[in-house]
């Protein structure tokens, strides 16, 4: 497809979708984001009741340096979580876009477990949208998730995006509010599956699925799908020791491959 071309077509899809597209971490990537229960340092910008699942602080990276193969829509991201008596805190941070067209975040997330099975979480988001010659804005946001473990092997989870309906200068659904739900399942040994299905108000649902697979020990593969639009995806990740490393690549029909990377350390 010819650059300019390309560039216009992806930004139209902002015109009507603002902000950036994907969030952050490349296990989640790679599964099609079909999985709102496994746990991780990313979870502040996915759902955050999956942070009282995390024993031990963690930090996180999170880079796309050229989305559908574009460097003026690359995408940056830092966390960090911290497990307490009291529940699970976590920080976090995100970059998109160029001089032209750019967004900041700043995320602040809690989650607390009401029981062994139950826990819920929450994230205040900062949100600054600047465009060159036009200024810029910025606008609170809330997130709410909610996970169920139903048994060892099954669990079911909930998630609420932009929960207060927050909108840029007055104008509506500029930022959409969204509802996911979906299940998680580890009936097979060395296999993790999860569905989701995703709603964003004004548009068609979404279904994602996802597969993991243990291939050996500390390294895993990992394969999603979704429809509107119709996507796949595929990644890994490497463990070693207090390291993990993730990679996830996605193809979108029209616009191409994006690359995803991100690099988790772990405290002992």
């Amino acid at each position: 497809m010819n650059y300019s071309i390309k560039i216009t077509s992806t930004f139209f899809l902002f015109a009507f979708n603002i902000t950036a597209q994907q969030n952050a971490g490349s296990r989640q990537i790679a599964l099609a984001n079909s999985d709102l229960y496994s746990p991780d340092v990313f979870s502040i910008f996915n759902n955050p009741a999956r942070l009282n699942n995390i024993k031990n602080p963690e930090a996180g990276i999170y880079y796309s340096p050229a989305p559908f193969d574009l460097k003026e829509l690359s995408y940056a991201c830092a966390s960090y979580c911290h497990p307490t008596q009291i529940g699970t805190f976590s920080f976090g941070s995100m970059v998109f876009g160029f001089e032209l067209y750019k967004e900041t975040e700043i995320n602040a997330g809690y989650s607390h477990g009401i029981n062994d099975c139950l826990n819920m979480g929450i994230t205040l988001r900062y949100k600054n949208i600047s465009i060159k010659n036009y200024g810029s804005t910025g606008v609170f946001m809330i997130n709410l998730g909610t996970t169920l473990e139903l048994s060892h092997e099954l669990a079911v989870a909930f998630l609420i995006e932009n929960l207060s309906h927050a909108t840029l200068n007055n104008e509506p659904d500029q930022l959409p509010t969204v509802m996911s739900i979906g299940l998680t399942s580890k009936y097979i040994q060395k296999f993790s599956l999860s569905a989701a299905v995703r709603k964003e108000i004004g548009f068609n649902p979404s279904i994602k699925f996802g597969i993991e697979h243990k291939l050996i020990e500390n390294f895993f593969l990992r394969f999603g799908v979704s429809n509107e639009p119709n996507l796949y995806y595929c990644g890994i990740g490497l463990f070693y020791k207090f390291l993990e490393f993730g990679y996830a690549v996605s193809s979108h029909p029209d616009l191409g491959l994006t690359h995803q990377f991100d690099l988790i350390f772990k405290s002992p």
